[in-house]
């Protein structure tokens, strides 16, 4: 029968077995190290959205009521004939506040944010498939290793079998006593095997509890009693290697990481040069809430700032060596992972082909 060639999205499907597949989505959903990868996304998206509302103008509205009395010291020394030793200021204000990213530090800021979040996306991506694929090699270790013991036992049977001829001869004179010893040593062996395989079993069982975030009998029951191996893809595309860049998550989130230090490094050598600011407020100071609002309680304030950080005991240029660092481990980090992806695509293709030589 023609199978599919196997898909790079849900390509546990390709294999044509509902209830691999059934178990991998089920893995997929409960799965703990996925759910925190998506989770991480959240909190890089909260954190690129407060980077960008940083660039926008910042609003406040407030209000206040002041009651105060002077101490007669001081009201005494006033000497103001009629004046009121105790008053009431009622307030209202807007403040506006606009920091103007002449040199683009707020934007590099927002640049490494975005970065971030297609770093942490990329991150999820290759927790899915890595998840993915342990959940299906316990399926497919499982039920390899029942095959494994459905052999293991005819064997020990045959084994048993030849151990009750080898004593029943013994015991006629037939045979010495070398043979008895060795179909002894035969059925203990395969005892011994069988036990390894029932062994690997359960390790197998407990690796999908842990992967689903259930209990060993949830996992036991998920797994079954199938030992019927799924059928092979068609075929697989690996592409040439460049391709394969293209498309692994975990390049791709290197990559990001990559962008996303060097933006870093970009902001806080523009940290360096001045910082324009303009700070605006509108209100009114009355003595009483009614008169709030009249042109006679009307205050305002318009305050242009620029800061030029000059002497930070070198705080900046640290922060910049410390950040020049980093993008250097990211970038290292970026190679590493690439030589690695390559090795793999070697091996897995190598495999491939022995594999297909040995089924021809």
């Amino acid at each position: 029968a023609n199978t599919p060639a196997l898909s790079a999205s849900n390509w546990w499907d390709s294999f044509n077995d509902p209830a691999l597949s059934q178990i991998v989505t089920q893995t997929l959903a409960q799965n703990v190290t996925w759910q925190a990868a998506q989770a991480r996304v959240a909190q890089t998206q909260g954190l690129l959205a407060q980077s960008v509302a940083s660039q926008s103008p910042q609003i406040d509205l407030g209000g206040s009521v002041t009651r105060q009395r002077r101490s007669v010291e001081v009201f005494n020394a006033g000497n103001v004939p009629g004046a009121p030793r105790d008053s009431t200021v009622w307030g209202a204000d807007a403040q506006l506040t606009w920091q103007w990213d002449a040199f683009n530090a707020l934007k590099l800021t927002q640049t490494a944010a975005g970065e971030r979040v297609l770093q942490s996306r990329a991150a999820v991506a290759a927790a899915r498939l890595l998840v993915a694929a342990q959940a299906a090699t316990v399926v497919v270790q499982t039920r390899a290793l029942r095959q494994r013991m459905v052999l293991l036992q005819t064997t020990l049977a045959i084994d048993r079998q030849l151990l009750d001829i080898a004593s029943a001869k013994r015991r006629a004179g037939l045979t010495v006593q070398v043979s008895v010893l060795q179909a002894q040593a035969a059925v203990q062996a395969s005892l011994q095997t069988l036990a390894q395989l029932q062994a690997e079993q359960v390790t197998y069982t407990n690796a999908l509890a842990v992967l689903a975030a259930i209990t060993p009998a949830q996992a036991a029951q998920w797994l079954g009693d199938s030992s019927l191996l799924p059928a092979l893809p068609s075929r697989i595309e690996f592409g040439v290697p460049s391709q394969l860049l293209l498309r692994r998550p975990d390049l791709l989130e290197a990559q990001a990481q990559v962008r996303a230090a060097s933006s870093d490094l970009a902001a806080s050598l523009a940290e360096r040069y001045p910082q324009f600011s303009i700070n605006a407020q509108i209100g009114w100071a009355a003595a009483s809430a009614a008169a709030l609002g009249s042109s006679a309680a009307l205050v305002a304030a318009l305050s242009p700032s620029v800061r030029w950080p000059l002497l930070d005991g070198g705080a900046q240029v640290a922060r910049a060596d410390q950040r020049r660092a980093q993008m250097q481990e990211a970038a290292l980090l970026y190679k590493q992972a690439v030589l690695r992806a390559f090795c793999l695509h070697a091996r897995a293709a190598d495999q491939r082909q022995y594999l297909d030589t040995r089924l021809e």
